[in-house]
């Protein structure tokens, strides 16, 4: 397999790039159901491009199995790190991250597949906040009502 400089530049700037982006502190307003759930989605889809981007270039027997535990590993290592650098280590980061690794690993021979995993996993993370806010509307429904003394409280 021929390798060729744009490969190391691209390899280099995404490298730089998940460093850097996953590293930056982000601002208290970004909690929340609805940035947690484009945060999740964020994850899978940004370890899906970085396992089919640097996985093309590997050999046929390290595309499986063996660069999706690489990313996990990664995606560990960098979640682990987070609380050094103002952000906080979350498992479902690292979760959402290894499934959108693992949606192109574990895909190669199958590429509209492939397409199909990472969509669908790019879409559970919202769909899981949607569960749980609704049943927190159907188990505490006061402290969801508009007009209750509790409500706006961020409990």
């Amino acid at each position: 397999m021929r390798r060729d400089g744009r490969f190391r530049w691209l390899l280099g700037i995404g490298g730089v790039l998940t460093v850097g982006l996953f590293f930056m502190p982000l601002p208290d307003n970004w909690e929340g159901p609805v940035w947690s759930a484009l945060g999740g989605a964020v994850h899978v889809a940004w370890y899906a491009g970085l396992a089919w981007l640097v996985g093309m270039r590997l050999p046929a027997r390290w595309r499986g199995w063996p660069w999706w535990m690489f990313l996990a590993g990664a995606a560990g290592l960098i979640e682990g790190l987070q609380p050094w650098t103002g952000r906080s280590a979350e498992i479902t980061d690292w979760f959402w991250g290894a499934a959108g690794s693992a949606g192109v690993c574990l895909t190669w021979s199958r590429p509209r597949l492939r397409i199909l995993a990472v969509a669908g996993l790019c879409l559970c993370p919202p769909a899981w906040r949607a569960v749980l806010w609704h049943q927190e509307l159907h188990a505490f429904p006061v402290l969801a009502a508009p007009g209750s003394a509790w409500s706006g409280q961020d409990w």
